[in-house]
């Protein structure tokens, strides 16, 4: 949902056998440049094939450098991959943060985000990370607008929990966080994926 018709946000997913991919963003700032350097990297990264989501962001930084280094922007970014037979999903996370799992018991985990944001990553590598969806388990990965809702601050990832914890289904969170944008002021873009594993 971006604030003014385009914006710096993005999302994709996509299935390949019982592999789901997924990858949300965050490029600094607002309006055109935000949106440009956006579809830039989606672009990117739709381009690039890797076999593990660090070597994939590896790769989409260094063919971004310069776009980085000219524009001043950087974009933070979580890139994700599930076995949906299994359940574990292996990620790298560029200074996102912002991914919840919520178990099927209501308790939830906020995922680490252990690297820099693409543009600012100063030669260091990039680490996959593994977790594991159980039965019942939904994953949500957000841009921080969706914190607007709840007083914009790292507190309010609890808040968010609840939101999932009580919608569960992909579909029904979405639509919960539309219902919400349409009664709320919002400052910043939204985009959000959420994976419910049955």
């Amino acid at each position: 949902m971006p604030l003014k018709g385009i914006g710096g946000d993005f999302f994709t997913w996509q299935r390949s056998g019982e592999t789901i991919e997924l990858t949300v963003a965050d490029v600094m700032g607002k309006g055109t440049s935000a949106a440009l350097m956006a579809a830039t990297v989606r672009a990117t990264l739709n381009a690039l094939k890797a076999p593990t989501p660090s070597s994939l962001l590896h790769s989409a930084a260094e063919v971004l450098a310069a776009d980085f280094e000219a524009t001043g922007i950087f974009a933070t970014l979580f890139h994700a991959r599930l076995d949906m037979p299994t359940g574990l999903l292996t990620y790298t996370d560029a200074g996102h943060g912002l991914n919840l799992i919520v178990r099927s018991d209501g308790t939830h985990e906020q995922l680490e985000a252990a690297g820099l944001p693409l543009g600012l990553e100063l030669g260091m590598p990039r680490a996959d990370q593994q977790t594991a969806l159980a039965p019942g388990d939904t994953l949500l990965s957000f841009t921080d607008g969706l914190l607007d809702f709840y007083g914009g601050t790292q507190s309010a990832l609890k808040a968010v929990a609840a939101l999932i914890a009580e919608h569960r289904e992909p579909a029904s969170i979405v639509e919960a966080v539309r219902d919400a944008a349409s009664h709320a002021g919002v400052d910043d873009d939204i985009s959000m994926v959420a994976i419910h594993r049955p």
